[in-house]
């Protein structure tokens, strides 16, 4: 079976001071070898890193890089 990972899971899971971090981080490990995102999942995570979270640009897309390869 595959789980879905959306937005809501992988910002949490971007930044260890997130106050969900932890849970987002226990459940990529619980179904890291079963999780899917898809392209809409990275386009939105970008923009809230880049917008909202006011994380540098390059420092978004080498995250959404690295999140890309692992799922």
């Amino acid at each position: 079976m595959k789980v879905f990972f959306d937005t809501s899971v992988i910002v949490p899971f971007s930044d260890e001071s997130h106050i969900h971090h932890r849970r987002s981080l226990d459940r990529i490990l619980q179904y890291q070898n079963d999780a899917v995102i898809d392209a809409h999942v990275l386009a939105e995570t970008y923009a809230t890193l880049s917008g909202k979270m006011r994380k540098p640009v390059e420092e978004a897309l080498l995250f959404i890089s690295e999140i890309s390869t692992r799922f």
